[in-house]
């Protein structure tokens, strides 16, 4: 396949090139050796790790997938709206059903399932099998599910909730209350999450000043206007712009005669 051939781990045959003895030979002597090569199944479940990781809490901070302005990762996207059309859904087989399974439930800020869609038996044989340092993999990767876990929850239930206590989120997701602590102050700060820290009580003050469709609608229409006049700006300067004349007439420069 063509990311076997990026790989230098075989010689992707197109039809509409013909090849010589000695092309064939020369691509021959540049691929990788055996022992070498990288399963390409490792390399998509480890990108669709990553992406699930980045795309979801966005996902769940926007309500909407048509209210997405930026996408980093089109094809797990493109995956995520294909398992959502599908008819009759079934258990996971693949890796990549796995992934887009424990992606479900990080929407819902749902961390067991999502750990145990990550890791299992099928996924130890075929996938953290071939890692070096497997344990020590999967104990950053769950460390980091439970913290994006805990911001797609926030995300997700903040409308539902006038305080949350930081001691009972620390204990749901199992994880220290100063990494609570700090994720929470991270969203508050970056403006993400509309909420205060009640510091001697412990306490996540939910404040209800969040936008509504509308208002999200309105502020997309806009994006996308200011992208259109942008474009349109850089089409008018690279062919040669539109100056304004004496007495407010306008001139254009750059003008081809054909």
């Amino acid at each position: 396949s063509r990311i076997r051939e990026l790989l230098a781990q075989g010689v992707y045959m197109q039809q509409r090139y013909e090849r010589t003895a000695e092309d064939e030979k020369r691509e021959k002597a540049l691929q990788m050796p055996y022992h070498m090569h990288i399963n390409t199944k490792l390399i998509e479940t480890v990108y669709l790790i990553s992406a699930m990781l980045i795309e979801m809490p966005i996902l769940a901070a926007s309500h909407d997938t048509d209210m997405r302005v930026r996408v980093f990762s089109k094809a797990f996207m493109m995956a995520l709206r294909i398992h959502d059309k599908a008819t009759l859904i079934g258990p996971p087989e693949t890796p990549r059903d796995h992934v887009i399974a424990a992606a479900k439930a990080m929407r819902l800020g749902n961390w067991r399932s999502c750990i145990n869609y990550i890791f299992n038996r099928k996924m130890d044989s075929t996938i953290w099998g071939l890692f070096w340092n497997s344990a020590g993999v999967k104990t950053m990767l769950e460390a980091k599910i439970k913290e994006e876990c805990l911001r797609c929850y926030l995300f997700t239930f903040a409308a539902v909730h006038e305080s949350i206590s930081l001691s009972r989120l620390a204990d749901h997701f199992e994880i220290p209350k100063s990494q609570v602590y700090s994720s929470i102050s991270k969203m508050i700060i970056n403006q993400e999450l509309a909420g205060s820290l009640e510091v001697p009580a412990d306490f996540l003050t939910m404040h209800k000043g969040e936008r509504s469709r509308l208002q999200n609608l309105s502020l997309q229409l806009a994006d996308k206007v200011n992208n259109i006049v942008d474009l349109n700006e850089k089409l008018i300067e690279n062919r040669g712009g539109m100056i304004s004349g004496p007495k407010g007439m306008q001139s254009y420069q750059g003008r081809r005669h054909f």
